[in-house]
């Protein structure tokens, strides 16, 4: 039953493209409507409107990441949990939730070296990073006195992390000491609410800027501001595309930005969702997982 939940979940639930040009997927949680999109890392194009389902645990959905294992972890901002699905978009197990872990207002997560990071805002442990397991055992406080982390992000060397009450991305050690601020603005010239990163190939972070002035803004290395990109809209999740463009998230709008020409595509504009971070994952793309499934059904019809 496992591939014909596949095949169900890929051909029925989900809106699929006609094909995938790049291996993997970029996942985007919808909080409007409790689920997970899929869209080609390539271009951007739908993949799928429903990857992970709405299963009646997910109620605001932040960020999805890739354990590494053959999973996907979720953190949910109003579930205050986080939850593990397969990648048939079933549901495996919850690795931490409230009163458990006395984690509240979750928003982005990471994995690094078996672990699991989550940015806290609330409940026992507020104003803090949390480190689990990779089982959700072994709890401890990475890091306090944040403000409001909304997005965490490992470099070789240290760890950005979003901080919108104080417009700013903070960098800490790997031990989750707090070194000097990767970019430190005042929240009126420069980004303010920033949400997700995300590090290029070169080394350059582009960061979303959520409130007014709010875009997309692009930074060195070092944290000195290289370009900001005013899409007219507050945005929350940003990746860079194998086509070179930017992937973007606002509100009801996922969307396409050219850094050379300007040119702005919306891949969706729907009414009622709600689109968050951008995560990606090696799940094998439609094709290969139609494959399987078909495969499955031809053994089961067998037996």
């Amino acid at each position: 039953m496992h591939y014909l939940r596949i095949l169900l979940v890929v051909l029925t639930v989900g809106v699929l493209a006609t094909s995938a040009s790049a291996e993997g997927l970029l996942l985007i949680p919808d909080s409007g409507n409790d689920n997970v999109w899929a869209f080609d890392p390539f271009d951007g194009s739908l993949v799928s409107n429903n990857f992970i389902p709405d299963d009646g645990r997910l109620s605001l959905p932040i960020t999805p990441v890739d354990t590494g294992n053959g999973t996907i972890i979720v953190s949910d901002q109003s579930a205050d949990a986080i939850f593990e699905y397969g990648y048939d978009g079933s549901y495996i197990r919850t690795i931490a939730d409230n009163p458990g872990s006395g984690i509240d207002n979750v928003r982005g997560i990471a994995v690094h070296n078996n672990h699991i990071y989550a940015c806290v805002d609330g409940g026992t442990t507020p104003d803090s990073i949390q480190r689990f397991n990779m089982d959700g055992t072994g709890q401890t406080t990475w890091a306090t006195g944040i403000g409001s982390a909304w997005y965490i992000k490992f470099r070789d060397n240290d760890v950005l992390v979003s901080n919108s009450t104080g417009d700013l991305i903070e960098r800490f050690s790997f031990a989750g000491s707090m070194l000097a601020p990767f970019h430190d603005s005042d929240g009126v010239a420069g980004i303010d609410f920033p949400q997700q990163l995300f590090q290029t190939g070169s080394g350059n972070i582009f960061a979303a800027g959520f409130s007014t002035p709010a875009g997309i803004y692009e930074y060195d290395s070092t944290g000195t501001e290289l370009n900001y990109f005013d899409i007219d809209l507050a945005i929350r999740g940003v990746w860079e595309l194998g086509n070179g463009k930017l992937l973007y998230t606002g509100g009801t709008r996922v969307g396409t930005y050219d850094t050379v020409t300007g040119e702005t595509i919306d891949v969706i504009n729907e009414l009622g969702a709600s689109f968050r971070h951008i995560g990606y994952s090696p799940v094998p793309e439609p094709a290969s997982l139609l494959l399987l499934a078909l495969g499955g059904l031809v053994a089961l019809r067998r037996r």
